[in-house]
């Protein structure tokens, strides 16, 4: 059983920011409430530290691992830089607004009997998120808004989240999700306690154009696209491109409508190769391996952990986010192990993580060396994923587990494991960490993996390859998303567990039948099953013409959904660096029911 240890990070290890001074919607206001979280401390640089480390995932994607320098966050949203300001005009000789109101609190309760009117509307650009935008609105009471955004796409009513109390009587709206170069026409109506509604304040917007560096979206719809599909899809979007300085490169968190139409985005000051939104609002990203960053959804940086500053060598891979507001994340240990044919050897395996965002402060819970044999060596053990990262430490370290993924069980007491360079995904005791099954097959490299409760299939059954994205579907399936190294071919498939009897059966498998040549993804790829019996997969680096060694790689996404016995294509999706030369890369791809908390 491994040590639990909790770590409370020191205020010097992490960085708390704010919006930036520039283009703030409202000097008088810069250290207002931000919409999801509360910045009542003041302003902090918000620059981010240069890396040294390669900015995606993977380092199979080819990165040279040159550091980047450090940027300020680049995000044209100066379409209109002026304020417009709108004054209301529903006051009236019964109700001008001006009874006094101190002492009411600015939950949304007003005097009893009183009707709100809004006294001035203001609009913005958000300085940090592209196609947002910032609408301060003073009322004469406490009350509550109600605001609809309407443009070419339709009319639809903002959610409460998007609204935030700044101060006495004023609010802060976050528009999000508006299409570029496009006129949108907002009315907000301020409603009392008693139900009564002032007269409504409207005011125009005009959002940016795209800038011409963000990479470019290819939909392909099939004949099987459904009409009622929801939603949106987010992404963060790596240059690959091998042999370029990685300050030369360029990296963007981009949101999409149900109509593959760039709705926001971020432009990424140091590329991060994998980026999830909370459910609480906001992003949480992965800068490589070196740090994890958290931004509000006005795409400003809260907090910034650095891992070598805690007691984690590194963060990477995975970001999951747990019921009580924590996530789960992927941490690295090196041991130097002696009995190797080779001698003692430098070897990697993998911890699991579990950090509080608000304290902030991490829990290394265990790692792989107290659940595994690290005598099981099976793929990518000489690989070079880890140099780079250990290499003050380190002369070669070997990667010997490489967990890629990790899923929390309905009942929260187990973590699923996808372990790619072991062929094998298993489920762990979140406390312990102790082997409770495992999908894949015995070495003969490994004497004590004779003992583990493996799970027995059919025979001819096909099991994962260095597989990613390990998770359970709402019928307690296990689905995986099977990079298919060992065929060059990449599969989504399912499994049906039976942890009592120690058994699986496959029971779904799918490649899109209709590539020529298959789809494969070497590296990265994800699996997402979605309501309506859809999937979306991530194909996370393809290579543009396979029979072109020089060829450039760029991610493929695509929505499938299961109709009894058959399969059908929705739509694919191809993401592309704008310059012909460059390689881009996905590592994976979320479905977004909202934009909001």
């Amino acid at each position: 059983m491994r040590l639990f240890h909790s770590i409370l990070i020191p205020a010097f290890c992490i960085s708390l920011l704010g919006c930036p001074e520039d283009n703030t919607v409202d000097p008088a206001d810069s250290t207002s409430d931000l919409v999801d979280v509360s910045l009542e401390t003041e302003d902090i640089n918000a620059s981010q530290d240069s890396s040294e480390e390669e900015s995606d995932v993977e380092s199979e994607t080819g990165l040279d691992g040159e550091s980047s320098e450090p940027k300020d966050t680049v995000v044209d949203g100066t379409a209109e830089e002026d304020t417009t300001e709108v004054e209301d005009s529903s006051q009236t000789e019964e109700d001008t607004g001006d009874e006094p109101n101190d002492g009411f609190p600015g939950d949304g309760d007003s005097p009893a009997g009183l009707t709100p009117s809004i006294d001035s509307v203001e609009i913005a650009a958000t300085p940090d998120w592209g196609l947002g935008a910032i609408v301060q609105v003073s009322t004469s009471i406490p009350c509550d808004l109600s605001v609809t955004l309407a443009g070419p796409e339709g009319e639809r009513v903002l959610p409460k989240t998007a609204v935030k109390e700044e101060g006495a009587n004023k609010y802060r709206v976050l528009l999000l999700g508006m299409l570029a170069d496009t006129e949108y026409q907002i009315s907000v109506v301020a409603v009392g306690s008693n139900g009564s509604e002032s007269q409504p304040s409207e005011i125009s917007w005009s959002t940016e154009p795209l800038p011409e560096g963000l990479f470019a979206v290819e939909w392909e719809p099939t004949e099987n696209f459904v009409e009622d599909e929801s939603g949106y899809i987010a992404f963060s979007a790596s240059d690959v491109t091998q042999g370029v300085p990685q300050g030369q490169k360029v990296g963007y968190l981009m949101i999409l409508n149900r109509n593959a139409e760039v709705v926001g985005y971020k432009q990424w000051a140091t590329q991060q190769g994998y980026a999830r939104k909370l459910p609480q609002g906001g992003w949480i990203s992965l800068q490589g391996k070196l740090a994890l960053s958290k931004w509000n959804l006005e795409g400003a940086l809260d907090l910034k952990l650095e891992a070598l500053d805690t007691e984690s060598d590194s963060f990477h891979h995975e970001l999951l986010p747990l019921p009580d507001g924590r996530i789960a994340t992927l941490g690295s240990v090196l041991q130097v192990i002696d009995g190797y044919a080779e001698g003692s050897l430098d070897v990697v395996g993998d911890s699991v993580i579990e950090v509080d965002l608000e304290a902030p402060s991490l829990s290394i819970l265990w790692d792989t060396f107290g659940s595994l044999d690290p005598f099981r060596v099976i793929t990518g053990f000489t690989s070079t994923f880890w140099a780079n990262h250990y290499a003050f430490t380190s002369d070669d370290p070997k990667d010997w587990t490489h967990g890629n993924s990790i899923f929390l069980t309905e009942n929260e007491a187990s973590y699923i494991l996808s372990i790619r360079n072991q062929n094998m995904v298993a489920q762990f005791s979140r406390d312990t960490g102790e082997l409770q099954w495992a999908l894949g097959t015995p070495s003969p490299t490994s004497e004590a993996d004779d003992t583990w409760p493996w799970l027995a299939v059919a025979e001819g059954t096909r099991l994962p390859n260095q597989q990613h994205a390990a998770t359970l579907t709402p019928e307690g399936n296990l689905m995986v998303y099977d990079n298919g190294n060992d065929v060059d071919t990449s599969y989504v498939t399912e499994y049906a567990l039976n942890p009592e009897t120690l058994s699986a059966e496959l029971v779904f498998i799918w490649t899109d039948p209709d590539a020529a040549p298959p789809i494969h993804s070497r590296n990265g790829g994800h699996a997402e099953g979605l309501p309506g019996n859809r999937v979306m997969l991530t194909h996370s680096q393809l290579i543009e013409n396979p029979e072109d060694n020089d060829s450039r790689t760029f991610p493929l996404i695509q929505m499938i959904r299961k109709e009894g016995e058959n399969t059908v294509k929705e739509w694919d999706l191809a993401v592309k660096h704008p310059n012909p030369t460059r390689s881009t890369r996905i590592y994976r791809a979320h479905h977004l029911e909202s934009l909001y908390p």
